[in-house]
Parts: structure tokens; C-alpha cells; sequence
């Protein structure tokens, strides 16, 4: 992974990452497309200085969008694909988001 850039993008804010967050102490991530469970547990205690039990990572496929430009043009798009990390902390450890 490349030092220049971040590896983690932004906070996602869903009410599942809520609930995983507020239960079982997992906190989602967006990450880059190309880091890797080491470079998100790197990125994690470097951040936030705790260092993470677990990191799993998904990859969400962009979804299909219709688009309507007026009468008759019409066409299909494609969001942007995300990939994501959920990082499970030891108990005690907290990150404050908001």
C-alpha cells in the first residue's frame, strides 16, 4: 500500500455500524480499494492508538441507477463501489466518532 495516501477514507454511518458499534464494539470503515486487513489494522493504531482484534473486509458492488435527462433520454449508470472494513476492538476501547 502506498504511505502517501490514507487508508482509511471516511466513517460509515448506517444503523447497522450503529448497532455493531454500540453492541459488539465494531466500528465500519471505508476503506481504500486497495489495502488489505494489515494495512486497515496499521491505519486503525495509528489513528487511534488501539490496536484492533479482528478486521474484516468487504467489497460492495456499486449499484445500477436509472437516469432521466428529459423526455425520451433515458440511460443507466453505476454508483461507485465501496470497499468496507468492520474492526472489532477489545473491550474498554472506544473510538469517538462524533
Amino acid at each position: 500500500m502506498n504511505a502517501r495516501h490514507g487508508v482509511l477514507k471516511y466513517f460509515k454511518i448506517s444503523e447497522k455500524a450503529s448497532r455493531l458499534a454500540a453492541d459488539l464494539n465494531q466500528y465500519t470503515f471505508a476503506v481504500d480499494k486497495d489495502a488489505s486487513a494489515v494495512d486497515v489494522a496499521r491505519a486503525i493504531t495509528r489513528e487511534f492508538g488501539y490496536k484492533p482484534l479482528r478486521v474484516n473486509l468487504l467489497n460492495q458492488q456499486g449499484k445500477l441507477k436509472r437516469v432521466r435527462a428529459g423526455r425520451r433520454k433515458t440511460g443507466i449508470t453505476r454508483k461507485p463501489a465501496v470497499k468496507r472494513a468492520i474492526v472489532l476492538l477489545r473491550d474498554g476501547d472506544k473510538i469517538e466518532i462524533l
